[in-house]
């Protein structure tokens, strides 16, 4: 089993998001799932991102982004593949770990990570602390993402690498940071 781990960047919803930033997530969305259209041998989408916005502190990235965004699309048929959500998440790390720890019982072969290029290098970093740790094979593709939130910057998230490569407590507080609360059935 080959899987995708779709890291999420706040809710798909216009109404808590500019438009520059619903067009970023739209292209990002878009070339990811191209992507994963050109890979076969995927079979297994997990989309990550917890309940992170405090207008809509019901709703999860992951849920906004499947309920509005997959389901709605015609970039590829939603009903080819098996889906998992990940909606605890509050940051990249927790989306790599609690990703995972849906993954344990079915042990993929193989991980492929999507984020955007900005958090590329940070992800790869992440993914070879969490993932390869833990015995996956795994890869990080990056495509392009607009945004204006300010941590979007190449400076911010190269720092926030360093920080994962030199300090395991960093990457411990990343893990231990209080998760987005998943919305009540």
């Amino acid at each position: 089993m080959h899987v995708a781990i779709v890291c999420g960047y706040g809710l798909y919803d216009p109404a808590v998001r500019t438009p520059e930033e619903m067009e970023g997530l739209q292209e990002y969305l878009t070339a990811v799932f191209q992507d994963i259209q050109r890979r076969p041998e995927i079979t297994t989408i997990v989309l990550c991102g917890g309940c992170t916005n405090p207008l809509r502190p019901q709703v999860s990235e992951a849920k906004s982004v499947m309920e509005n965004w997959v389901l709605k699309q015609t970039v590829f048929d939603p009903r080819e593949y098996r889906w998992a959500l990940e909606e605890a998440s509050a940051n990249a790390a927790q989306s790599l770990s609690f990703a995972a720890m849906l993954l344990l019982y079915h042990l993929p072969q193989k991980c492929t990570v999507y984020c955007d290029t900005v958090r590329e290098w940070k992800t790869r970093i992440l993914a070879k602390q969490i993932l390869g740790n833990l015995g996956y094979a795994y890869e990080v593709v990056g495509f392009p993402r607009r945004d204006i939130h300010p941590r979007s910057t190449w400076g911010m998230q190269i720092a926030q690498g360093i920080r994962c490569l030199v300090s395991p407590e960093y990457v411990r507080s990343l893990l231990m940071a209080e998760p987005a609360h998943p919305p009540s059935p």
